[in-house]
């Protein structure tokens, strides 16, 4: 009877052990759960603040900029960037603060207008620069920005002003007319307008919400997308609202990005014809002249071509079903597993704003993207830029009978 009752309580003590530790077990789980979901929400509304700013209007930290909350110096960033870094910024050299580049698939350097227009300066001018990924936006709130012996200097026209005022660079419109230099300025705001509206079009467009989550966010964890889409959504909205955009028809926005799609389009189609017509009048002198490539009829590129290159590239290749599709196929024959919706994101379900772009700003951007971001167009191949042009040509036919 002794043995018996022993075993029972030895059985009930075993018992109420197992109780107690899948007890403690389960608290471990909560407890795990709660800090992994404050986390990704800390992550998430860092990475959006820090995504979500491009420069030059589209800045999605209206809250800063409309509250007169007080902003961070230069100083703090600074040193806060440096400290992700694990690594002091070097002396007597640029350093570029930028995304992360999307995958290579996708034949662009970035996602962003702003950054490729302030890198393809950087890259025009000979200007040796390092990178800094670390999503450590500038104290005014926003990417990219530079930083150059500790000065921050926030906002890609800004930085380009920045460094040839200090005579870091020197500026590749010197060699420009007076006419031309206004055309630079003119056609930069056109630029700016556009951005503006692709910017919308990829934020506030409910089809494209999934290229926004697990295309532009495609570095950040799966369960973190909807967070971050969700704060740049408000923050997308508030802005765009505030500019008056959001009371533009679906189709009258349309028409805006078509009208100065057109406008680039011809201006590079005029330069173009420009020089074959002083080809014939001058056929000696000019007939081993190259053809100039650039919007403004010159065979080196201008500050406009930067950021001509920056919204166009977006316009063109970014988020296209056919570059998409390439980058899945090719990834896929490599064996590779970046071929998953995961590394390579999704495309856009909505092109119709992009439907202006015009063969000739395809060829553009493909001749500039191979000229100073070999590393990255290599990466689409002939026939997807063939397909890319056709399509331009049929959607520009098609534009001329509506």
């Amino acid at each position: 009877m002794a043995t018996t009752t022993l075993g029972a309580a030895t059985a009930a003590e075993q018992a109420g052990g197992a109780t107690a530790a899948a007890a403690a077990a389960a608290t471990a789980l909560v407890l795990g759960a709660v800090v992994a979901l404050v986390g990704a929400l800390l992550f998430a509304r860092a990475a959006s603040s820090a995504r979500y700013c491009d420069d030059d209007g589209i800045s999605g930290n209206t809250d800063l900029d409309l509250t007169g909350a007080p902003l961070p110096s230069a100083k703090m960033v600074a040193a806060k960037a440096a400290k992700h870094r694990n690594e002091p910024f070097p002396s007597d050299k640029v350093v570029l603060h930028l995304f992360p580049r999307p995958p290579d698939g996708w034949g662009i350097p970035t996602m962003s207008p702003y950054i490729a227009k302030l890198e393809m300066y950087l890259r025009i001018t000979g200007t040796p620069y390092d990178t800094d990924f670390t999503l450590v936006p500038s104290f005014k709130g926003g990417m990219p920005y530079i930083t150059y012996n500790g000065v921050q200097v926030p906002d890609s026209h800004f930085a380009i002003e920045w460094l040839e005022r200090n005579g870091i660079t020197t500026s590749p419109d010197v060699r420009l007319h007076d006419a031309d230099k206004g055309l630079v300025e003119a056609y930069r705001q056109l630029l700016v307008s556009l951005s503006d509206l692709l910017a919308m079009w990829r934020w506030i467009n409910p089809a494209n919400a999934s290229f926004a989550q697990n295309t532009l966010f495609c570095q950040a964890p799966v369960l973190v997308r909807p967070f971050i889409y969700r704060d740049v959504h408000s923050k997308a909205t508030k802005r765009f609202r505030l500019a008056g955009l959001l009371s533009h028809s679906r189709d009258e926005l349309v028409s805006l990005a078509d009208r100065q799609l057109a406008a680039l389009s011809s201006l590079l189609e005029s330069r173009q014809d420009e020089h074959g017509r002083r080809q014939l009048e001058q056929h000696e002198q000019l007939a081993d002249e190259p053809a100039p490539i650039f919007l403004l009829g010159t065979r080196e590129p201008t500050t406009l071509d930067c950021a001509a290159f920056g919204v166009l590239s977006q316009y063109v290749v970014a988020g296209h079903p056919r570059v998409h599709a390439a980058a899945v196929a090719s990834a896929a024959a490599r064996g590779d597993p970046a071929a998953s919706v995961r590394a390579l994101g999704v495309p856009l379900s909505d092109r119709a704003i992009m439907r202006g772009v015009t063969p000739a700003l395809v060829r553009y951007v493909r001749r500039v993207a191979g000229a100073w971001f070999g590393e990255f167009a290599e990466h689409i191949d002939e026939e997807t830029w063939a397909g890319l042009e056709a399509e331009a040509a049929a959607e520009a036919a098609e534009g001329q009978r509506r």
